[in-house]
């Protein structure tokens, strides 16, 4: 019997277990890919199940500081100590995440490299992002690291490539059906409930979506925009016009908790500017949760979209209130569109799972072994 591949997750392993009632998308990444990783009958999946207190919650207290301080030295000597008895095949690893949680985890990797461990990558964005969003540049980030963990790394799978030399594959997010199975589109009579979900920064189309909304609202009252998600880099008009118009309903929250709001949305947007380069070739977990809820979007014509369905459930849009306008008011006339769009969601839905995501992994972990036993 083939010995079972070892592969250590160097990530928060409660997180593994359970879905982390955090905001960010990350954490449905590192869930559901290692989750469903596991479940192959030749993998054994090693992690130290535990989890940092959310620092900026309403809940983070002197109680948390200690907890996550004992963590910060507790849980590196742990991982070092899997590392030199365990002898895993691979140390997992999601970027820019590990660079976040523990200063120690880089010296970790190095020292894992050193004694013959290989190194799996997954990368979730680049050193860009934050400055791209207009929340300036990440002081726990620099491209000098990150240039450095793409080299080190023996498998490099990322969302968006950016180190075409060395990437092993392209492994976007993916959905869990599971989390949609209560959900049934249907249209409602005198009801039409816009929604975003994410981050809300600049070029994200946020702005001109509440533009379009307000617009439409004059003609059609009974619209609602639902805006789920931080305020993290609006201008001021925009903001002034989220706070203080009442048919504009902005909410933070948890990621486990999101789609149980889905019931109430008629149609999605994704409005992220194409022409920002970043932008334009991401495929973020909104993405795919849209997919998954079956309930028909519009999307700007990003590159990294088509990659997955070009125009199969959705409409293309362009980057303009005036595009938003006409593409949601489309929708709102046509009721019988929007269930064919669904239907045509439902079928997307089946070749974008996180399942398949794993499957796709696991299956280039052993195109690795096997290459490394060739070349003995």
């Amino acid at each position: 019997m083939m010995e079972k591949i070892k592969i250590f997750a160097l990530v928060e392993g409660k997180i593994i277990d359970e879905l982390s009632d955090r905001v960010s998308g990350t954490f449905i990444r590192i869930h559901y890919i290692l989750k469903h990783l596991q479940q192959h009958k030749d993998i054994k999946l090693i992690y130290i199940p535990f989890e940092y207190k959310q620092k900026y919650s309403d809940t983070y207290s002197r109680i948390s500081w200690c907890i996550d301080t004992f963590y910060h030295f507790a849980i590196p000597f742990f991982s070092l100590l899997i590392i030199i008895f365990k002898r895993p095949h691979f140390i997992y690893f999601s970027y820019p995440n590990v660079v976040y949680n523990d200063k120690f985890n880089i010296p970790l990797l190095k020292f894992a490299k050193k004694i013959g461990t290989k190194l799996l990558m997954y990368s979730h964005d680049w050193t860009e992002q934050s400055e791209v969003s207009g929340q300036g540049k990440n002081k726990f980030l620099s491209e000098k690291l990150e240039d450095e963990l793409v080299k080190l790394s023996d498998v490099l799978v990322v969302v968006l490539s950016k180190y075409p030399e060395h990437e092993t594959a392209i492994l976007p997010g993916g959905l869990e059906e599971n989390e949609f199975e209560s959900l049934k589109y249907e249209i409602h009579d005198g009801r039409f409930n816009i929604a975003y979900t994410g981050a809300m920064v600049i070029d994200t189309g946020v702005n001109l979506l509440v533009d379009a909304a307000v617009m439409l609202h004059k003609k059609y009252p009974y619209i609602k925009l639902y805006l789920f998600g931080r305020i993290f880099a609006l201008d001021d008009e925009t903001k002034k016009k989220i706070e203080e118009t009442s048919f504009i309903i902005q909410k933070v929250v948890p990621r486990t908790k999101l789609i149980s709001y889905f019931s109430e949305i008629d149609v999605f947007a994704y409005a992220y500017n194409p022409n920002i380069p970043y932008y334009n070739n991401t495929r973020p977990t909104k993405f795919f949760e849209y997919i998954g809820s079956e309930i028909p979007f519009i999307a700007t014509k990003c590159d990294g979209l088509k990659m997955i369905s070009d125009g199969k459930g959705f409409l293309w849009v362009n980057y303009s209130v005036k595009g938003f306008c006409e593409k949601l008011e489309y929708l709102l006339k046509n009721p019988q569109k929007r269930m064919r769009l669904s239907k045509e969601l439902h079928e997307l839905k089946k070749d974008n799972t996180w399942e398949k995501r794993a499957d796709t992994l696991h299956e280039i972990l052993l195109q690795n072994l096997i290459k490394e036993e060739l070349s003995k």
